[in-house]
């Protein structure tokens, strides 16, 4: 099956700019294409990426090039395979958008964090968040010595808390690391204060260390 998505550029607030993708695949798929292509055609430059990405619609993403060009495309090297239809871009905050035609998932990459942020289609029509990727996989889950310290600046990945407005590629500031709960307290950027319970399921990924390396991480006690 085709699974076609959409696949563009989200900010920090949630708005999105996207391009329609008909042979996205399932989302490991997509994600390992858009890591391809950012990586081996564009040296890890996200601007010319996601300029490159919003300049077309597309048929596939194909940076290995070794598929046939399809009918009525433009081959893009090391990108994929261009539609020739042009059409304005979709756009929309996901918080409120409609699924677009009958794409399944939408794929944002959001420069600022560094990530590819997944949504699926509901069967209400509206975009759930899925999963996020950092675009580098080697980017390490947590800091060097699997603690958190006053000043670190994270992204969510997961939360298990079922009333949060937190998202997936929420940023906020480290305040302390409980270690004897595994608990980590964070100042959001959004303005919440949501710890994440880390042996109960919630993931966060380091964007920043502190400056202050000699902040340590407090214990609860």
């Amino acid at each position: 099956m085709s699974e076609p998505a959409l696949v563009g550029v989200i900010t920090a607030d949630g708005t999105f700019t996207a391009r329609y993708l008909h042979w996205a695949g399932n989302p490991t798929d997509a994600v390992a294409a858009l890591r391809a292509i950012w990586t081996d055609q564009f040296g890890r430059d996200t601007a010319a990426t996601v300029s490159t990405l919003l300049g077309h619609d597309w048929f596939s993403l194909r940076p290995t090039g070794k598929h046939r060009r399809p009918p009525a495309t433009t081959a893009v090297t090391g990108v994929g395979h261009a539609l020739a239809a042009a059409h304005p871009p979709v756009r929309g905050n996901v918080a409120t958008a409609a699924r677009h035609d009958y794409t399944e998932w939408m794929y944002l990459i959001d420069a600022a964090a560094q990530t590819i942020r997944v949504y699926e289609a509901t069967v209400h029509d509206r975009w759930l968040p899925h999963s996020l990727h950092p675009l580098d996989p080697n980017t390490p889950p947590a800091p060097p010595d699997g603690r958190y310290r006053h000043g670190d600046r994270v992204v969510l990945e997961h939360t298990n808390d079922p009333h949060t407005q937190l998202r997936p590629g929420d940023q906020g500031t480290v305040a302390f690391d409980q270690r004897d709960s595994s608990t980590v307290s964070i100042v959001w950027d959004s303005g919440s204060t949501l710890a994440m319970l880390l042996d109960a399921g919630d993931r966060i990924r380091l964007l920043t260390q502190s400056p202050d390396t000699t902040t340590r991480t407090q214990t609860n006690r």
